[in-house]
């Protein structure tokens, strides 16, 4: 399976590297080890923080970072903001990211890991079978993009970009436009579903055109997730500029 993703990314013009190190790292320590250069004063973007999980291990690994740490769901917001309160350096935002700024229907569902601005995909039970988003509400949540972010609140770097907003991540990188244009991002630590679960999602070469375009090239994958029948049904990847 490895030997033919990695000729499929071959051919769209990406490479696979290892961690030069102890390959018994997790995903958040070899991050740590590609920013060994930066310091643990970073700035870090937590998009999807939900109840605050992602956010703390980037606290944990750098302690002296500012990070911000955006979750439109009200629910899912309010213990964010509880688990974090202690922290002047981690800055809790009741907004969604995306390629627009103003207003948008959020969906709640069933399973809130699942909420996303997408609507649940009629396909998806095929692939995630009792997991799978059931819309349960819409809401009306704040739309805010990474630029307009970045510009508002004078942010020079984004050393981490984390985005995990359940099918809706290209429109993440959307926002990001100006943002990659001027450089200001560093590494990218991102989810990619890989089969029909929202409407509207994008596919994984889209994802991967879209990014080397931003000038970003797939490190390694992470934390396969599969179908019953070994199909990949999500993934994570690191990607870092070429």
């Amino acid at each position: 399976m490895k030997y033919f993703i990695n000729s499929i990314l071959q051919k769209l013009g990406y490479r696979i590297s290892r961690v030069p190190i102890n390959e018994g790292l997790n995903v958040f320590e070899i991050q740590k080890v590609l920013l060994e250069d930066s310091g643990n004063a970073l700035t870090i973007f937590d998009v999807g923080a939900y109840k605050g999980d992602v956010t703390m291990n980037y606290k944990s690994l750098f302690p002296d970072s500012n990070i911000y740490s955006f979750e439109p769901y009200p629910d899912s917001f309010n213990i964010l903001k509880k688990r974090t309160a202690m922290y002047q350096n981690i800055h809790p935002v009741n907004k969604a990211l995306g390629s627009d700024k103003g207003r948008s229907v959020f969906y709640s569902n069933k399973s809130a890991p699942t909420n996303s601005i997408l609507p649940p995909d009629g396909e998806s039970r095929k692939f995630w079978y009792d997991t799978c988003p059931i819309k349960m509400d819409a809401i009306e949540i704040e739309l805010d993009t990474i630029d307009n972010f970045v510009s508002k609140n004078y942010i020079d770097k984004i050393d981490i970009l984390k985005i995990d907003t359940q099918g809706s991540e290209f429109l993440v990188l959307k926002g990001a436009e100006e943002s990659f244009r001027q450089g200001k991002i560093g590494l990218i630590y991102m989810e990619i579903i890989t089969v029909p679960t929202y409407e509207g999602q994008k596919h994984l070469d889209e994802y991967l055109f879209q990014l080397r375009s931003y000038g970003f090239h797939m490190y390694n994958f992470y934390n396969f997730s599969f179908t019953h029948n070994g199909m990949i049904r999500q993934l994570d990847c690191i990607f870092t500029r070429s």
